[in-house]
Formats: C-alpha cells, structure tokens, sequence
C-alpha cells in the first residue's frame, strides 16, 4: 500500500472535466496540464507563529483557467485539533472545518456534489453536510474511514460544534 510519501498519480482526478480544488498540488507540478488558479491557506494568521515547526501556507490547485487566486487565513490548530482545541488532530494532514465550509460555499451551488477521493478524517465530508452539498468521501485507511465516520455523525448529531464562518 501507497502511503503519502509515495509518488501519486493524479491523472484520474485531473482528466475529469468537473471543477477541481486539490489540495498539495505544488508536489505534482508536472501532472498539472494548465496553470489553472491557486488557492492558498494561510496557516498561521499571527507572525508569531511563523516560527511554529511546519509550512506557514499550503497551496490546492483551481481547475479554472480564468477568475481570480484566493487566499484564506484560518489560524491552523498545530498538533491540536482546530475545531476543537480540546482534542488532538485526528489526522497529519487535517484542513479545519471552517476552511473547507469557506472553500465549498466559494467554489459551489447546493446543487454541487463535493468528492473528496482522499478523506482522511473527513473535514470535507462535514464542511459539505453543513453548506447544504451532497457529497462523496473516499478513504483507503481503514482506521481514517473509522474516525471519519464517527466525525460525521457527531455532526450530524450536534452542528452546532461546527459552527463559525470566516
């Protein structure tokens, strides 16, 4: 099994004709088959945290070829989990609630269906229930599929700890 160190071949994802928002694509460059527009999340919103151990930004490759760049500043939780400062992060490379809810309502109408083909502890999956999207997780991982699961349905039990726009 791949892990995500691995080299990736993103082409089936690509190829696709819908709109895509992928997120890491500054590490697969090459498979990029026009410049497309960028999204960057600013991770660390105050300067102090700059000298914080990771990237202070990530970048998602836009499948469009006109519009505009966007950035998002949404402070990220570190080793702790940014919706909840109370819990750890469930996953390495977890994006907070918030950012992903800000990146659907930006990028979709409630008729969309968001896909989420690397899911890991399912920010996505919880940012499209609560703008309102249908929505496709995939997960490889068991144990990730797991912690996604019980993610949505606390969610689903209880929005209101999700709650919060930028």
């Amino acid at each position: 099994m791949q892990g995500d160190d691995a080299t990736m071949d993103l082409s089936f994802l690509i190829r696709r004709p819908e709109l895509k928002i992928i997120f890491g694509m500054q590490d697969f460059w090459r498979q990029i088959p026009f410049y497309g527009r960028w999204l960057c999340w600013d991770k660390r919103v105050k300067k102090i945290a700059d000298y914080a151990i990771g990237g202070p930004f990530e970048l998602a490759w836009i499948s469009k070829d006109t519009g505009y760049y966007k950035i998002y500043r949404v402070m990220h939780g570190g080793p702790i989990n940014n919706d909840n400062p109370n819990k750890p992060r469930f996953h390495p490379t977890q994006k907070p609630i918030r950012l992903m809810a800000a990146i659907i309502r930006d990028f979709s109408k409630e008729s969309d269906i968001i896909l989420d083909p690397f899911v890991g502890s399912g920010s996505t999956c919880i940012a499209a229930e609560r703008e309102g999207r249908k929505w496709i997780g995939i997960e490889i991982d068991k144990e990730y599929c797991q912690i996604a699961r019980r993610r949505i349905k606390t969610e689903k039990r209880n929005p209101s700890l999700f709650k919060g726009k930028l």
